[in-house]
């Protein structure tokens, strides 16, 4: 055998394990011979590494197969750009009635109505609205109401001012001829003119 050498003959089995099987270290081993583990580890590695090739490349291949379907540039391409311009001729649209059918029409009789209605509530101007009542027309309304004659304590409840308020404009309007007081002992009846007792009249007054 070769001493600078590990396997003399080169088929792959190392000397001394040729030794240990019984075969001869400088002679290549028969094709029946038993394969030693380390090119028995070697071919699965290589066999692996083949395989992974192989994979990675097919993986490329169906990539750049996609890539050309999609940009249009191979047949696959060519294909999909009759189906685009198919698509955009006028056969394939739909009909512009249909379409315009479904829209809501606008109504030009109630838009004008609503115009011609705005337009005459401006020209009405703006609404009227009662003035407030003041103090003697408050005690007026509540004489004509109750028939003409009242007490001042009920005039006082009906109005819910106090007792010093209702004397000072009831005296005010019996100054100017709008109301007739009459002192009944610790009481004061308030009537509207004509509307006296009959003892309270004076004896030129005519009855009303």
């Amino acid at each position: 055998t070769n001493p600078n050498k590990a396997d003399t003959d080169g088929d792959g089995t190392s000397d001394k394990v040729e030794i240990e099987r019984g075969s001869d270290p400088g002679q290549d081993a028969q094709a029946n011979a038993p394969v030693s583990p380390d090119v028995g580890f070697t071919l699965l590695g290589a066999a692996v590494l083949a395989a992974g090739g192989g994979y990675l490349w097919w993986r490329r291949r169906g990539d750049g197969a996609a890539a050309t379907t999609d940009d249009g540039d191979g047949p696959d391409g060519a294909g999909a750009a009759a189906v685009d311009s198919a698509a955009t001729t006028p056969a394939a649209t739909e009909p512009v009635e249909a379409e315009t059918a479904t829209e809501p029409v606008p109504e030009p009789a109630a838009e004008a109505a609503s115009t011609e209605s705005a337009a005459e509530a401006d020209d009405a101007g703006p609404e009227p609205y009662d003035e407030p009542l003041t103090r003697e027309d408050e005690i007026l309304a509540i004489l004509e109401e109750a028939g003409g004659r009242l007490e001042q304590s009920t005039i006082v409840s009906e109005t819910g001012w106090s007792k010093a308020t209702v004397s000072r404009v009831l005296s005010s309007m019996a100054d100017e001829g709008q109301v007739t007081k009459i002192s009944l002992g610790r009481r004061n009846l308030i009537t509207l003119p004509g509307h006296e007792p009959d003892g309270a009249r004076s004896p030129f007054e005519k009855p009303t």
